[in-house]
């Protein structure tokens, strides 16, 4: 429990959590086993195979549960928003409609021993298409905030990075969508050869997913940048030594990717392509893992009251099933076809991650905001000015933040109102702005006396 004690979880969220881990877990088994299934023909096809595989389709059914805490955190802007209403309802439908699918083929399997492959081009198109939506029209409201407001990088950053994750993941779906509908049978057993595509030096599938690969870098990097750009206002609150090294971890990891790519490692032999594959998925877990655990440090640093903990604790799960979902393809048409769970998730943590960022973005922002008024309506008073460098100081700041508390807390609810996402300003975090504003303000007035 030393773990979770280090979240500082509340009983439910221990339950969430630990389903969340085990979903998790089996999401990395699923796509360990997806990416080397020309060499597990055996186990695949054995009892253990459908065994495991039947238990992953059912394990599927925990999409609702992820479905419900996420409407929960987003209740406020779901009430003022016809978009995250319409997007709410598309992420359970598409949710909804693969697991039917995952049941019927799971039924298939079980009763016919095969499956039809047309079945899969659900999981190939749909989570797909659904989550690069997702992250294009959000992309499109972060590049319109930006255009409002240039310095603000962190909206800049992330916008980049949903439209490249929406143009990659259509890219990469209609491939895999070929690849499917030009498989030789449309029915699956065990006897069916597990097709892996070795494409040749420069052929048009070769580029096709190289390109891919580059665009996924170049999220990254994005999502990379914008994260360090967004938590770094918190990071002396766990020191900046520490907070440096856990953003460091996930670069080097990431890094691991281009050893195939820039042929720094022999893929040549059988041996070394099945240990590169697992290592490459598992370090793409690990970075999404690491990710998970800067913002999920980060939140746990933050006031239990204040809505941004929510928000980034939010982020940080979607970022963890993220970039585990996001490696899933159905394209081998394996037998039983592993990666089903995966597809299942790859919406509902795309819905996580862009509307954590979104709600955290937004709620920093009127945080910001609130800051201005504090510091705008504390030098327009004569009093507070008056008794800057005094030595009742102390007293004069708990005193005018006690005069604003109901100002602000008029200003937070009118922004929530608007935007249907909270953001508050705890009495502890108003005084220690505004011995902020003190300090500052003595700082113009000695330079000021020294000229």
């Amino acid at each position: 429990m030393s773990f979770l004690r280090t979240f500082n979880f509340t009983k439910n969220d221990t339950k969430f959590l630990v389903i969340f881990l085990i979903v998790s877990f089996f999401c990395i088994i699923e796509i360990s086993i997806l990416n080397v299934a020309d060499f597990l023909i055996d186990f695949l096809i054995s009892s253990y195979g459908i065994i495991l595989f039947s238990f992953m389709v059912v394990l599927s059914l925990t999409f609702y549960i992820f479905y419900k805490d996420v409407k929960s955190v987003n209740k406020n802007i779901l009430n003022t928003s016809i978009l995250f209403r319409a997007i709410d309802k598309s992420v359970l439908f598409v949710g909804t409609i693969l697991i039917i699918i995952s049941f019927f083929i799971l039924s298939e399997i079980l009763f016919n021993s095969y499956y039809y492959k047309s079945s899969l081009l659900p999981f190939t198109i749909l989570p797909n298409f659904l989550s690069s939506l997702i992250f294009g029209i959000f992309s499109f409201k972060f590049f319109q905030w930006y255009k409002n407001n240039r310095e603000s990088y962190v909206v800049l950053l992330f916008g980049l990075a949903f439209i490249i994750f929406c143009f990659s993941n259509i890219f990469v779906s209609v491939g895999d969508a070929y690849l499917i509908s030009t498989h030789k049978s449309e029915l699956i057993d065990p006897s069916t050869e597990v097709t892996y595509y070795d494409f040749e030096e420069g052929s048009f599938f070769n580029v096709y997913f190289d390109l891919y690969a580059f665009l996924d870098l170049g999220m990254f990097f994005c999502f990379y940048l914008g994260s360090i750009l967004m938590l770094y206002p918190y990071s002396r609150k766990i020191g900046r030594t520490k907070f440096w090294l856990l953003m460091l971890i996930p670069l080097i990891s990431q890094l691991f990717t281009l050893v195939d790519s820039f042929n720094i490692m022999d893929t040549d032999t059988d041996e070394n392509l099945f240990y590169f594959y697992l290592v490459s998925i598992w370090e793409q877990a690990l970075v999404g893992f690491l990710f998970g655990f800067v913002f999920w440090k980060i939140s746990k640093q933050i006031d239990e009251d204040n809505p941004i903990r929510k928000y980034l604790r939010m982020v940080g799960l979607g970022f963890i099933l993220f970039y585990i979902s996001n490696q899933s393809s159905v394209f081998l048409s394996s037998y039983p076809p592993f990666g089903l769970l995966c597809l299942t998730m790859l919406t509902i943590s795309a819905y996580f991650v862009v509307t954590g960022l979104y709600s955290s973005a937004i709620s920093i922002s009127q945080n910001l905001n609130l800051r201005k008024s504090i510091k705008k309506i504390s030098l327009n008073d004569a009093n507070f000015l008056s008794s800057i460098g005094k030595g009742e100081m102390e007293g004069t700041v708990k005193k005018t933040v006690s005069n604003l508390k109901n100002i602000i807390n008029e200003q937070e609810k009118e922004m929530e109102e608007k935007t249907g996402i909270e953001t508050q300003l705890s009495t502890n975090e108003m005084e220690d702005y505004l011995q902020q504003v003190v300090e500052e303000t003595l700082k113009v007035r000695n330079k000021k006396k020294s000229n």
